[in-house]
């Protein structure tokens, strides 16, 4: 009978833990890309005009954008989710150790787990009232039988090297992939295969994002300058429509006392004419635009869509999958075991706030800022990667630090349990959920407070410390 092999295993644990920690940070600066860029395509939403052109244009990348922005959204989810998986199992073998040795040594305490990011998913649609008509536009608009192409060429190009920006930045955050894979290589452990290629998966995916990135900025820059060399040959034709109205008008006007009638009727007539013969150059240009957006649309934004499908699908079923994997063991309170049945009924990403909420208001951390509270004093902490600051001047119960990663509490907070519950809720549903990170006025900061709002109301006993 042969003997059973026992497989060599060797893990140095600081090296473990620390490939891991490659992928927070990877998680944290994905993060960045993504919040920067959301904001970006928020502020410029309808850029492309509501003309035919600029909506044929807008469909198309309406789309894409979509897809990227999910995309986007997973990927950052994902590198946090490595970065947990990894770590707990460093501390898996270090447990084993310490159980293993007879010295009786305490086991290492259990490591923090990332903080669920929820970065927003959708993105607001190209497509929307654009710039005015020019001046002129209305005597010949009639006679051309297109709107206006109204999309502003301005906004585009700063969507274009907002996708650019973040196509640079996910390729950077891509290159620290072989760092983690190297630490990981220097383990002796059966599942270090398994880890070492689930990280190489992820480069994968996040240079694939960079190049979607690359493509979707393209498609914003070509059609802008298109667009830009559409208006300026429109807004010359009108310039000379309208020099040579008013040059015809005077000089018509001159022949009236000898002609009557006729010279206006012939003043008139010539015109109609202009105005036709203008018409047609710029239906012209107009249609010649249409041209060069369909082809933006046909070479490059709808094969791009083919491949962000299958991206997206791969990315989405890897997160649900670790989620799965890592809620049972790793999160204390993970949202399936949420027994307070408001929360346990609001939406997953939603669940996963709550808990962070709750992590934050009863972890020992926050007990410097009630400390501080009580001494009128203003303190700084840092919970689960969530900067939380007391300002005793700040007159209200607390205010959104987006740029930050945190929030501040301010006095007012202070009037009751409840209301510090709820502020904690309010500020990290707002952190986490918000697409106005740049302060956004209007309708969408009012929509995101009262969300916020509505979310406080419904989960601070759940954040006081409830299940």
């Amino acid at each position: 009978m042969t003997a059973p092999t026992v497989p060599l295993i060797v893990c140095r644990g600081d090296e473990y833990h620390s490939a891991g920690e490659v992928f927070g940070q990877m998680a944290t600066d994905t993060l960045t890309t993504h919040s920067a860029l959301v904001t970006v395509l928020t502020n410029h939403a309808g850029m492309a005009g509501d003309d035919s052109v600029g909506q044929q244009w807008a469909n198309s990348y309406d789309e894409a954008a979509q897809l990227a922005i999910s995309t986007s959204s997973k990927l950052t989810t994902s590198c946090g989710q490595v970065r947990d998986l990894i770590v707990l199992s460093a501390y898996n073998h270090q447990v084993a150790e310490t159980t293993a040795n007879l010295k009786n040594t305490p086991p290492p305490p259990a490591p923090q787990l990332s903080p669920d990011p929820c970065p927003p998913e959708t993105t607001p649609s190209a497509a929307g009232s654009g710039i005015p008509e020019p001046f002129g536009w209305s005597i010949i608009k009639d006679a051309v039988g297109m709107a206006w192409p109204d999309g502003h060429q301005d906004q585009l190009n700063t969507a274009a090297a907002a996708w650019h920006t973040a196509a640079s930045d996910y390729r950077t955050v891509a290159a620290q992939t072989p760092q983690a894979v190297d630490l990981l290589r220097n383990q002796q452990s059966p599942e270090i295969d398994i880890a070492a290629q689930t990280c190489t998966d992820r480069q994968t995916d996040l240079t694939a994002l960079a190049d979607a990135c690359q493509t979707l900025g393209d498609a914003c820059g070509n059609y802008a300058h298109h667009l830009d060399e559409a208006h300026s040959q429109i807004l010359h034709e009108l310039r000379e429509l309208t020099l040579e109205a008013a040059a015809g008008e005077a000089a018509f006007a001159l022949l009236i006392p000898f002609t009557g009638s006729l010279s206006e009727w012939i003043g008139n007539s010539a015109l109609a004419a202009r105005i036709a013969t203008k018409a047609r150059r710029i239906a012209t240009i107009i249609t010649e635009l249409a041209t060069k957006a369909t082809k933006i649309v046909t070479d490059a934004i709808k094969p791009m869509v083919e491949r962000l499908k299958p991206l997206l699908e791969r990315v989405r079923t890897w997160v649900e999958a670790a989620r799965t994997k890592l809620n049972p063991i790793a999160r204390p309170g993970s949202t399936a075991a949420i027994t307070d049945p408001a929360v346990a009924a609001l939406p997953e990403a939603e669940r996963a706030v709550a808990l962070s909420a709750r992590d934050i208001f009863t972890s020992p951390e926050f007990e410097a800022i009630r400390a501080a509270q009580a001494e009128g004093k203003a303190a700084e902490v840092t919970i689960n990667g969530t900067k939380v600051l007391y300002e005793p001047d700040l007159p209200a119960s607390g205010f959104t630090l987006f740029g930050e990663h945190g929030f501040v509490i301010g006095r007012e907070a202070f009037t009751s349990e409840a209301e510090l519950a709820k502020t904690v809720a309010h500020e990290s549903h707002r952190l986490a959920t918000s697409s106005s990170a740049s302060g956004v006025s209007g309708e969408l900061a009012t929509n995101e407070t009262d969300a916020a709002f509505n979310f406080a109301e419904t989960t601070w006993k759940f954040v006081m410390g409830g299940s």
